[in-house]
């Protein structure tokens, strides 16, 4: 099925194997389809570990960014496909792919998100970006030196809800 979607450069943003994983792990695996010529895919693996509550979170994802929109521009050159998969779908995988077309197309970290919002399954549920890789979209915003009024576009209100919440109690 792979082959037939011309897909040749795999991104495993799943982590399932964190323990043995390096920082991004690249390999080739040759495929076993029928097609007549050899070919193989190329698969990244690229381990995010996730902000644990009550330590800090020491992990730089703009290096992780780069080499994400490196592979893809690889594959765009080689007119080939990528698939970009992550456990549940809804925040490694889209996070990485709003980063990508931050960098394309020069847009911000909403219009990133409401845009891979926009063509995730309605079926399915919606984009849940935690904490950790909204900062670290917004670092990468910083980066690339998009403002919010170079732009130009609204703002999905949706997706521009603040990060942390305060919780207010009184006391009796």
């Amino acid at each position: 099925m792979l082959c037939r979607h011309n897909i040749e450069y795999i991104i495993d943003l799943s982590g399932i194997d964190e323990d043995t994983m390096p920082r991004s792990r690249r390999g080739e695996c040759p495929c076993l389809c029928s097609r007549r010529t050899a070919h193989s895919r190329v698969i990244m693996a690229i381990n995010v570990i996730e902000e644990k509550p009550g330590q800090p979170y020491k992990q730089d994802l703009i290096p992780y960014f780069e080499d994400f929109i490196a592979l893809i521009a690889k594959a765009k050159a080689l007119k080939k496909c990528v698939l970009i998969h992550s456990h549940y779908g809804r925040n490694r995988a889209p996070a990485f792919t709003a980063a990508y077309l931050m960098h394309e197309i020069r847009c911000t970290r909403v219009q990133a998100l409401a845009r891979v919002n926009d063509r995730m399954s309605k079926t399915r549920p919606g984009l849940c970006i935690s904490d950790t890789l909204q900062r670290a979209l917004m670092r990468w915003q910083t980066v690339l030196g998009i403002r919010t009024a170079d732009s130009g576009g609204s703002i999905d209100e949706r997706l521009s809800a603040p990060l942390f919440s305060i919780k207010r109690t009184a006391w009796t």
